[in-house]
């Protein structure tokens, strides 16, 4: 399972890289990131079957499970 940056992480990372935003700005971006990097771990189609996505992961067992 992936770990996620948690969202302190990500504010820290985007004040040292834009200092001038708002705390609210800060938050606001770190939660947009962070929720994209989820969504993104959960819908991508890996290239291992070892490590397959969640969506993936339900797919095969949703046909495993009317094969039966």
């Amino acid at each position: 399972m992936e770990n996620f940056k948690s969202l302190k992480k990500y504010c820290e990372d985007l004040k040292f890289d834009y200092p001038k935003l708002t705390e609210f700005e800060l938050l606001s971006i770190a939660v947009q990131m962070q929720r994209n990097n989820i969504l993104i771990s959960g819908l991508t189609v890996s290239k291992f079957d070892e490590y397959p996505a969640a969506l993936e992961k339900i797919a095969i067992l949703l046909d495993e499970r009317l094969e039966r």
